[in-house]
């Protein structure tokens, strides 16, 4: 999720990664986003957690069989005006702990090579022309390039020409 604040000209804030929640709401006094997994739609990772504004995590609560969540009915008019980032408040232990659990996701580099294939190089006929292969040819010698694998050019190869 992106928070973007719009009293200053729609400033992003921050960037929630919350999940894949089957549910988003904002809080009646817009300092919270609570987000939550719910059964049936998903049965793995099921629970409630709860945003600061800011970005930060301030409550987490797996639930197993959750079926539905929601903030208490209240009035904005209920709440007092001021700023919704500050102050931030102290996330709950729950929260610290959702944290220390968190993988964080590895990056990728370069194309998948199986255990085995670590040292080796890619076959030529694996490689695209780009990357140093010959072109694809038929027996015939007709090229296979922009072609759709038949030796016809493909219509869209022919719009775009």
């Amino acid at each position: 999720m992106d928070i973007y604040d719009l009293e200053k000209d729609y400033q992003k804030i921050c960037m929630i990664e919350g999940g894949n929640p089957s549910v988003c709401e904002w809080s009646p006094d817009s300092k919270f986003i609570l987000t939550a997994t719910m059964s049936p739609c998903l049965r793995v990772d099921n629970g409630v957690c709860i945003w600061h504004v800011g970005g930060g995590i301030v409550y987490n609560k797996d639930i197993a069989d959750l079926y539905h969540v929601t903030w208490w009915p209240q009035s904005a008019d209920s709440f007092p005006p001021g700023d919704p980032l500050h102050p931030v408040p102290v996330p709950h232990a729950s929260a610290l702990e959702y944290l220390g659990m968190v993988k964080t996701p590895s990056t990728l580099t370069g194309a998948y090579r199986p255990p085995g294939a670590h040292s080796t190089s890619t076959p030529l006929h694996f490689k695209h022309e780009d990357e140093g292969s010959a072109a694809h040819t038929m027996s015939n010698g007709t090229s296979l390039v922009n072609t759709n694998g038949f030796g016809k050019t493909s219509a869209w190869c022919r719009v775009c020409r």
